[in-house]
């Protein structure tokens, strides 16, 4: 009897040694990841909610601001405010008081007495404070993407401002166009280096792209390059590339200096890419579709093209639908999304000389002239492919496919 009684015992002292064991386990690999507890610690982390709640009274301040701005009409402010989370997302990179100082004067005029000034149809002068839209007289004529894209430079710090304008006039048409939902083609001035911008921000990442479009300070820019390859000379140089290639570009110089700054620019990109992601360029879909779109478009054409008609003009019928997102990048399906045609005929028609102007300034995506041969009558024989079918590719994978 004595021996089950010391054998009963025996296996309970093993059950709660068992559990206690189990429970300290339990605590150390689950509880103590999501509770924080100890001498510098609480249940709630104090210091990040009050970090929340002052972020938060920040956005309201800046609606407030907005919404009691004399200078200001109902229908401005009603845009400006229209995505709110654009002050959500960068309120902690702002120079808060100056911004609310811009706020509380912030004009907006509409010169329909200016076509434009150079290749410029709206722009914010922050000496004045004030924005200028040109082409015409009134909000309701107003572009609204130039109007919501001049509005974000409001809260840009330009204190630091040093080289790097052509970079951060791109990450304003980019933030515009992910906060605001315009189409990115808007604006034009600063479009040869959309593609060369999407990379750097990959390269550089959100929180210095935030940061750096809050406050124009192109050190910050260097510092991070410098990060992934420790070589200042290298990270100057490139700034120096991007300045010296618009330059170029603005100057309309020859085309031999274009090319030439335009190799050196990119080999420069590649390196600081494929250093960070480890991944060569040939490898990479995402990088080869904006520096080598021939092998970016073998690959897409490869899984998503039947015949092999379609696939030999597959490049002519391939536009941008959505790049990957470098501000808003919380959506489930952020991928640099492309318009590709699954289905090409080709067509074989004889214009007249006029009919055939006509048909080739409305060459539209659609369709597409590979062809022209003048009969001995004077007409124009022409050759296009047309597409039928669409669908929309996204790029998942940066490697090559």
């Amino acid at each position: 009897m004595r021996e089950k009684k010391g054998l009963y015992y025996l296996m309970i002292l093993a059950i709660v040694m068992f559990v206690g064991v189990g429970c300290y386990f339990f605590y150390d690999l689950v509880l103590k990841n999501y509770f924080h507890f100890g001498e510098n610690n609480s249940l709630v982390d104090e210091d990040a909610r009050k970090k929340q709640i002052q972020n938060e009274l920040k956005v309201e301040t800046i609606k407030e601001t907005i919404l009691n701005n004399a200078y200001l009409s109902d229908e401005e402010k009603e845009l400006f405010l229209s995505v709110p989370q654009v002050f959500i997302d960068q309120v902690d990179y702002y120079n808060f008081d100056k911004v609310i100082n811009q706020l509380k004067n912030l004009q907006v005029t509409y010169r329909g007495d200016i076509d434009r000034v150079g290749d410029t149809v709206g722009e914010y002068d922050y000496e004045k404070n004030m924005i200028s839209i040109y082409g015409v007289n009134s909000f309701s004529k107003a572009p609204k993407a130039v109007l919501t894209h001049e509005f974000l430079h409001v809260f840009t710090d330009f204190s630091n401002d040093n080289e790097g304008k052509v970079f951060y006039e791109t990450l304003t048409v980019i933030m515009n166009n992910e906060y605001y939902g315009n189409d990115y083609t808007y604006d034009n001035a600063y479009s040869w280096f959309i593609n060369y911008a999407y990379v750097l921000g990959e390269i550089l990442g959100t929180d210095l792209l935030r940061r750096y479009h809050s406050n124009t300070d192109v050190n910050t820019i260097v510092e991070r390059l410098m990060a992934i390859i420790n070589d200042p000379e290298k990270a100057r140089k490139l700034i120096e590339l991007v300045k010296c290639f618009n330059r170029n570009v603005k100057a309309k110089e020859d085309q031999t200096v274009l090319d030439e700054k335009k190799r050196e620019l990119e080999t420069l990109l590649i390196e600081y890419y494929e250093t960070k992601f480890s991944l060569k360029m040939k490898a990479s879909l995402y990088l080869s579709y904006f520096f080598n779109q021939d092998i970016a478009y073998r690959s897409i054409a490869k899984h998503s093209v039947r015949d092999t008609f379609t696939a030999n003009y597959f490049d002519l019928f391939v536009e941008v639908k959505d790049y990957r997102h470098l501000f808003v990048t919380s959506e489930e399906d952020n991928y640099l999304t492309l318009k590709v045609c699954t289905k090409a005929v080709k067509e074989k028609n004889v214009y007249s000389k006029e009919d055939f102007f006509k048909l080739e300034n409305n060459n539209s995506f659609k369709k597409r002239i590979v062809a022209v041969e003048i009969t001995p009558e004077g007409n124009y024989e022409v050759e296009m492919v047309v597409a039928n079918k669409f669908s929309l590719y996204q790029v998942k994978s940066f490697e090559l496919q």
